[in-house]
Parts: C-alpha cells; structure tokens; sequence
C-alpha cells in the first residue's frame, strides 16, 4: 500500500502510523512537504495577499515515523526519494519518506 499527501493532510492523519505499525503492514506513506498548505499559498499570491499565512514550518515526518514504529527516511533528491524507496521494497516495515520539495514550483492543473 502506498499513500501520497501533503505535509497539511498529513498533520491531520498522522496518528494513523500507529495502526499500520502495531498490524506490521507494508505501507509506504510518501509526504510531499512544502512547510506549507501548497493550494492556500498560491491562491493568497494569485490574489495579491500575504501567501505566508499558509506557511506551516511542518516536523521532521520521518522521525515521526520513527516514532510511531514505522522506518523513517528523508528526500531532498530524486537520488535520496529513490534509495528510500529502495530501502522501503528491501524491508518488511511501514515508512514514512519525508520528500521536501519547494513551494515556489506550481504543479500543472
């Protein structure tokens, strides 16, 4: 199982490690993180407001998953997203992967 989110969504939800850690389910949760709420940030630019009021400076998500059981791994590179990516299809635990990416380039619609 695969889940994809954003660091917002995954404030929100990240209680639910806990589960997939006590059933030992292969889960990879990918956190594309921003350290902000990306969409909310756009829009206040677009609209010539300050988009720094959807900043969110998030945690380390991959320590999180340390945390709550799961294997943790952090990604600033595609090189470091696909060696722990790698790491997670080698193992037999849940991880969390925080992928930093920058909240300057605005995903095609």
């Amino acid at each position: 199982m695969v889940c994809v989110d954003g660091d917002g969504s995954a404030l929100q939800n990240i209680q639910e490690l806990d589960t997939v850690a006590r059933l030992g389910l292969k889960f990879l949760y990918v956190v594309v993180n921003d350290e902000a709420y990306g969409a909310e940030y756009h829009k206040l630019r677009a609209h010539h407001r300050d988009p720094n009021l959807s900043v969110v400076p998030g945690p380390d998500f991959a320590g999180l998953g340390r945390d709550f059981g799961c294997e943790g791994r952090s990604a600033r590179t595609m090189e470091e997203f696909g060696a722990a990516i790698d790491d997670f299809l080698a193992g037999t635990r849940p991880m969390v992967i925080d992928l930093r990416i920058s909240r300057n380039v605005i995903s095609i619609p």
